[in-house]
């Protein structure tokens, strides 16, 4: 959503965030898929014995070690769609599915804070400047400045190795998977 303002637009994005207990879920679902429960403890903490093996076979279906890869969209709208089956047999809300398949597919193959900000194609440029608010350069608007920024130092450093870029460098140029320019200005420059 564009607001005009002065000296910069501003690029807002809103996300359905998840509630504490979806939140909870998807936390406990990553652990599953990083194997550090098994299927069958998840689905005994479930109560969902009875799916056992499709969940068994979606965990084995998926390579933890890809945790952070960036993969074609077409990819990801399978994830999407496999995880969001999985979801229906956690919660019956069919919303909230479809809101933690989409999450899940962010948290292991997107690039969580800007993935809403690549997902727009009038974007030209997204500009990190370490934990401050992320700007972008809009076709139609010009420079906006987003709602968007990382949490911590941690979160920063997670995407810059994610996208080959060096954490630490005070100033880098690159593009990612996609092909979209980042600029990344960190402390104290």
């Amino acid at each position: 959503k564009l607001k005009l303002d002065y000296p910069f637009s501003q690029y807002l994005v809103e996300s359905a965030e998840l509630n504490a207990d979806y939140s909870s879920l998807l936390e406990v679902f990553l652990d599953l898929v990083q194997r550090k429960v098994t299927p069958k403890e998840f689905c005994t903490a479930m109560n969902l014995q009875q799916e056992a093996q499709l969940f068994e076979e979606f965990v084995n279906s998926v390579d933890a070690n890809d945790f952070g890869k960036i993969i074609p969209e077409a990819e990801k709208q399978q994830l999407r769609d496999a995880t969001e089956v999985l979801f229906s047999k956690l919660v019956k809300n069919s919303a909230a599915q479809k809101l933690l398949a989409s999450e899940f597919v962010n948290r292991m193959h997107g690039y969580k804070v800007i993935q809403p900000l690549l997902d727009d194609q009038e974007l030209e440029e997204v500009m990190i400047q370490g934990l401050e608010p992320i700007f972008v350069f809009h076709a139609q608007s010009g420079m906006c400045k987003t709602n968007l920024f990382f949490e911590s130092e941690r979160d920063l450093r997670e995407f810059l190795s994610q996208a080959g870029l060096t954490p630490g460098k005070l100033f880098e140029d690159g593009k990612l998977a996609d092909g979209s320019r980042v600029n990344v200005l960190s402390p104290p420059a």
